[in-house]
């Protein structure tokens, strides 16, 4: 039973392989991590979010525990020396980002939520309408690329476009990316009450 686990300054998880992501042969083994925190949760019949953090200039663990035994070890991911943002720069990057990971994660919980109360209502109730709207506004309705392209742009899907300006940047982020997530946050934050407020008086 072999597991390695990527720990943060805070000895917070980052990132946990385990099973078929890791060898199990005798002898040296190599496994690279890519960086990355993993995706927010997936909403069933959509495609994945894709909202992967990178993980900022710091402090690092690698917990490898087999058969029961640890060994950790710390490594440093580092900043580039010729660029000009620093780590002030980074922290504030890393913290937006995450910001926009918080939000789609807590708002695929609540489609998923939904999804869950409209099933057991059954599809042709008010309650599975209503629920099938409130996701509607949240994430694209079709399932594959080609009709989701053929949608109006979805608040996540707004909300992904800033993710991916930090995925392509570095440094400190805009002031024109804090306000776009500021005003999607305050839309989205409404969406999920205006639902929940439904969704407990329909369920009484």
């Amino acid at each position: 039973d072999v597991s390695l686990e990527i720990l943060d300054a805070r000895d917070k998880v980052v990132r946990k392989y385990e099973g078929d992501q890791l060898s199990t042969q005798f002898g040296l083994n190599r496994m690279v991590w890519d960086m990355h925190y993993p995706d927010v949760v997936q909403v069933p019949g959509k495609p994945p979010a894709g909202i992967v953090v990178e993980a900022k200039p710091g402090t690092y663990k690698a917990r490898l525990t087999a058969n029961g035994e640890q060994q950790v070890h710390s490594f440093r991911l580092s900043m580039n020396p010729n660029e000009t943002w620093t780590q002030s720069d980074a922290d504030a990057r890393f913290d937006l980002w995450w910001r926009i990971r918080t939000i789609t994660q807590k708002a695929n919980e609540e489609i998923i939520a939904a999804m869950k109360l409209a099933e057991v209502a059954g599809e042709d109730s008010e309650l599975a309408k209503r629920a099938q709207e409130f996701s509607g506004k949240l994430v694209p309705v079709g399932a594959t690329l080609s009709a989701i392209a053929n949608e109006p742009s979805k608040l996540l899907s707004k909300l992904q476009t800033v993710h991916w300006v930090l995925f392509h940047s570095e440094g400190r982020p805009t002031q024109s990316s804090y306000a776009v997530v500021d005003q999607l946050e305050k839309e989205i934050d409404a969406e999920i009450a205006a639902w929940k407020e439904f969704s407990t008086a329909a369920t009484r």
